[in-house]
């Protein structure tokens, strides 16, 4: 495990790799970390009109917005989706 990626974490906070892809991890406080640098970053979520909170993430395929809770509940709980 990356020892700049658990300098990131809080104490009480785990995290687990994005389902579709490497270089995203996703805590279990709904936090996602880019994997993409030499130092990971926590990336800045914004509200959608709906009130959830966003994230754009970069696929091989383009750029793609999710939602934080459904990267957070497909890391976490198998067969959330």
């Amino acid at each position: 495990m990356n020892r700049l990626l658990l300098d990131t974490l809080a104490d009480n906070e785990f995290h687990k790799w994005a389902t579709r892809h490497e270089q995203y991890a996703v805590t279990n406080l709904g936090r996602v970390i880019s994997m993409k640098r030499e130092t990971p970053r926590v990336l800045r979520p914004w509200y959608h009109t709906d009130g959830y909170e966003r994230v754009s993430l970069y696929w091989p395929n383009g750029k793609r917005k999710e939602y934080v809770h459904r990267l957070v509940g497909k890391a976490f709980f198998p067969g959330y989706f």
